[in-house]
C-alpha cells in the first residue's frame, strides 16, 4: 500500500507541477495573480483527484453483489446517494474514501473484505461514507488551498518566513488529518449506535491482531474474544509517535468510541 500511496502522491505531485509550469507562462509575476493561480491549480486537482486515486492504486470495479449491497445498505442510513465501489488487490486489509462533490466512492482491499464479517464492513463502509458527508476531501482542497496562499503571502513579505513554513507544512496537515479521522469515526455511530461495536471489532482485527493473524482466521473470531481483547487494550495499550500518526491510536479510537456503545437496556 505504501508505494501506491507514493505514487499518488507523485502523480499528483507532477500534475500541480506541470499545472504551474503552464499557466506561469500566461500568467504574470504579481502575488495576486499568483494567489489565483495556485487556488486554480489545486482546485483542479481536486476534481482529476479520483480518476488519479483509481489510476494510482490500480482500482478495478466491484463485482460483487454482495458487497455492492452493504455499501447501498449503509449508504441509506446516511441518507447518501449511490456510490461508486472499488477493489484494491492486496491483502493488505484496508478502505479509502475518495472523490469529489461530482464523483464519491470507496475503495476496499481484499484483505480486508477477507478478514471482516458483513456487520463490520458495515461499520467500516460507515466510517468511510463519514468522510465523504463531512466533505473531508473538500477541507484538505480548501486547506490546501489556503497554506499555499499564505505562503505566497509570507514570503512575499520576507524570504524568512519560508523555512518555518515549510516545517510547519507537515505537522498541521498530520493534525488535520488525525482530527478528520476522529471526527470520521464519532460521525459513522452517534446516528446509529448500533454500529459501534461492529466498528470496533473491524478496528481490532485491522490495526491489532492483522499483523500478526492471518486474514481467513480473523474473520470468524468470535464477538466475545473481540470483547475481552478490546477491554485490554483501552487499558493498556499504545502506539507510535503521536506526532507521526495520521489517525487517532487505536486505544483512543476505543476508549471514545465506547462512549456511543448501545447499553443492554437500550435498542438500535
Amino acid at each position: 500500500m505504501k508505494s501506491w500511496w507514493l505514487r499518488y502522491y507523485f502523480v499528483s505531485f507532477a500534475f500541480l507541477l506541470f499545472l504551474s509550469s503552464l499557466l506561469s507562462i500566461f500568467i504574470p509575476s504579481n502575488i495576486y495573480l499568483e494567489i489565483g493561480e495556485v487556488s486554480l491549480i489545486f482546485f483542479l486537482w481536486y476534481l482529476v483527484s479520483p480518476f488519479i486515486m483509481i489510476y494510482s492504486f490500480r482500482l478495478k470495479r466491484n463485482d460483487d453483489p454482495n458487497l455492492e449491497r452493504l455499501v447501498e445498505y449503509t449508504a441509506s442510513l446516511f441518507k447518501m446517494e449511490k456510490l461508486k465501489v472499488f477493489i484494491v488487490k492486496t491483502n493488505y486489509s484496508n478502505a479509502i474514501a475518495f472523490g469529489n462533490i461530482f464523483y464519491r466512492a470507496i475503495a476496499y482491499t481484499k484483505g480486508l473484505l477477507n478478514a471482516l464479517q458483513d456487520n463490520e464492513i458495515i461499520g467500516v463502509t460507515a466510517h468511510e461514507i463519514s468522510h465523504l458527508k463531512n466533505h473531508d476531501m473538500e477541507i484538505q482542497a480548501i486547506g490546501l488551498i489556503a497554506y499555499n496562499i499564505l505562503y505566497i503571502y509570507l514570503t512575499s513579505l520576507s524570504f524568512i518566513f519560508a523555512i518555518p513554513m515549510f516545517l510547519l507544512a507537515f505537522p498541521i496537515f498530520i493534525s488535520i488529518h488525525r482530527t478528520m479521522e476522529k471526527r470520521a469515526d464519532i460521525t459513522a455511530v452517534k446516528e446509529n449506535r448500533w454500529l459501534t461495536v461492529y466498528l470496533e471489532n473491524a478496528l481490532i482485527k485491522i490495526g491489532y491482531l492483522g499483523g500478526t493473524i492471518p486474514n481467513y482466521l480473523l474473520k470468524n473470531i468470535p464477538d466475545f474474544q473481540l470483547y475481552f481483547i478490546k477491554q485490554e487494550l483501552i487499558s493498556n495499550y499504545e502506539e507510535g509517535n503521536a506526532f507521526l500518526r495520521t489517525h487517532p491510536s487505536l486505544s483512543d479510537r476505543l476508549k471514545y468510541l465506547s462512549k456511543y456503545e448501545i447499553t443492554p437496556t437500550s435498542s438500535p
